[in-house]
C-alpha cells in the first residue's frame, strides 16, 4: 500500500504544481477511500516538492554528495518545468499542510485545503506585485521612504 501512495503522491505532486485542482482532488479522494493515511501522504508530497525546490536551487551534483536524491532521470528533467521560486513557495504550503492534515480531526477536510491552497495560488508576477504593495503600505505606515526589494535573475527570466 505504501508503493501505491508514493507513486500516487508523484501524480499528486504533478497536479499540485500545475494547479489542477481536479486531478489533486481526485487522487486525494481515492487514496482516502482505499484507507490510507492522508497525513503519510502529505509528507510524501512535502518530501517531494522539497526535493524539486533543492534541485531548482542548488546544483543537483552538489546536493547528491550532501541529501540523498531518491528521484529519476525523469524526475530531474520534470523538475525543470517549474520556477523555483514558485517550489519554495510550494514547499512553504506543503510544510504548513503536513502539521494541519496530522492534527486535523477530519484528514480529508484538511488535506482539500492544502488542495486548494496549492492549486489557487497566485502567480509569481501576481505574488510579486502583491508583496510589492504590502512594503509600500508598511512603509507608508512607517513613515519611511518605499525601497523596492530586488527581483531575482529567475522571477526576472520567468516574466519574459
Amino acid at each position: 500500500e505504501f508503493r501505491r501512495v508514493l507513486f500516487r503522491s508523484k501524480k499528486i505532486v504533478q497536479a499540485l504544481l500545475n494547479k489542477n485542482t481536479e486531478e489533486a482532488l481526485k487522487i486525494t479522494h481515492l487514496i482516502h477511500e482505499k484507507g490510507l493515511d492522508l497525513s503519510q501522504l502529505m509528507q510524501e508530497i512535502a518530501q517531494r516538492i522539497r526535493l524539486f525546490s533543492l534541485i531548482a536551487h542548488v546544483n543537483p551534483s552538489t546536493l547528491n554528495s550532501n541529501v540523498n536524491l531518491d528521484l529519476t532521470d525523469e524526475d530531474l528533467e520534470e523538475c525543470k518545468n517549474y520556477n523555483a521560486q514558485d517550489l519554495r513557495r510550494c514547499f512553504a504550503i506543503s510544510l504548513d499542510a503536513i502539521e494541519q492534515v496530522f492534527k486535523a480531526h477530519n484528514t480529508l477536510i484538511a488535506m482539500e485545503l492544502a488542495i486548494l491552497r496549492f492549486t489557487q495560488r497566485a502567480q509569481m508576477k501576481e505574488a510579486i506585485e502583491i508583496t510589492t504593495a504590502l512594503q509600500k503600505i508598511e512603509s507608508l505606515i512607517n513613515n519611511r521612504n518605499y525601497l523596492p526589494a530586488t527581483v531575482t535573475k529567475d522571477v526576472e527570466e520567468k516574466k519574459n
